[in-house]
């Protein structure tokens, strides 16, 4: 009966601690999107100026 719960207890942990993974992996890819974007705006920025 205690074993059960306790093995209930930390799945639900485990399952938690997995979705905050996959939730930062997702957040990082949007941060290096949007640094990607801006290194390609300050290139444009530079081209420009260069002409």
């Amino acid at each position: 009966m205690t074993l059960e719960i306790l093995a209930i207890i930390i799945l639900i942990v485990l399952i938690i601690g997995f979705a905050g993974v996959i939730g930062n992996q997702t957040t990082t890819l949007r941060q290096l999107e949007q640094t990607q974007r801006s290194l390609e705006q300050l290139h444009q920025t530079v081209e420009s100026m260069k002409k």
